[in-house]
């Protein structure tokens, strides 16, 4: 019995040295990130190599959007005129638009193509001369509701209402550790869970940074800058 306790307290005495052997091997690195510039999409070097185990969001703030219709987002309306099969576009600039404002810029198209509101469904409508087919686009799809892209005709209504919504997800990317996001951040600057652990020590030289929003597509701070607080754990 006497054998059987002094195995058990060795294999404690073990067991806690081993785990406070780990507990002061572990470094905790504050990495704060401010770029002089507003891009979104950027390379961070490290000064040195670093070997972590994992990697948190600890705070950050990011610049609050202004538009709905933005350029290389959802501000392109594309259709085919069925005579001719010539595929046409035109561009909306970027912008915060309520309803009017949207329809009034819709109407300066250069193709007479006419947009109105069913102000009873809240649905758009558009009217022309000449049978076209919509093409799918996040403008379209996203923004004036229409999900039918096989009908050829000269009037269209919408099969959802409008949505003047603006986005208020942004996902933050490291991409040379994971494909999946660290996190979602939001306008209010809050954090939910936004820590990647990792089976193996990884080495790093740089991180690779990006904002996008749900579609993939990078985020356009428009000058405004942007900050970020990381915790890296290293265990040396």
């Amino acid at each position: 019995m006497k054998e059987y306790d002094l195995e058990k307290r060795e294999n404690e005495y073990m067991r806690l040295y081993k785990q406070y052997s780990n507990l002061i091997n572990i470094k905790n690195y504050q990495l704060e990130i401010s770029p002089d510039n507003s891009i979104s999409n950027y390379k961070y070097n490290f000064s040195k190599p670093i070997t972590i185990n994992s990697i948190k969001l600890l705070n950050y703030s990011i610049p609050q959007t202004k538009f709905n219709i933005e350029e290389n987002i959802n501000n392109i309306f594309k259709f085919k005129i069925i005579e001719s099969n010539d595929i046409k576009e035109f561009n909306l600039p970027t912008g915060y638009y309520d309803i009017n404002i949207l329809i009034e810029k819709l109407n300066s198209n250069e193709h007479n193509i006419i947009f109105e509101l069913d102000t009873l469904l809240q649905k758009i409508l558009i009217k022309v001369d000449f049978e076209i087919q919509l093409i799918n686009t996040d403008l379209s799809h996203d923004i004036l509701g229409f999900i039918n892209y096989d009908k050829i005709d000269n009037n269209f209504t919408a099969d959802h209402i409008y949505d003047l919504r603006i986005d208020n997800k942004i996902y933050l990317f490291l991409s040379n550790i994971s494909e999946q996001p660290i996190a979602i951040l939001n306008y209010n600057n809050t954090i939910n869970d936004s820590e990647m652990k990792f089976e193996n020590d990884i080495l790093l030289e740089y991180l690779d940074i990006s904002f996008k929003n749900s579609k993939g597509i990078d985020i356009n701070f428009y000058n405004s800058k942007h900050y970020l607080n990381l915790q890296l754990t290293s265990n040396n």
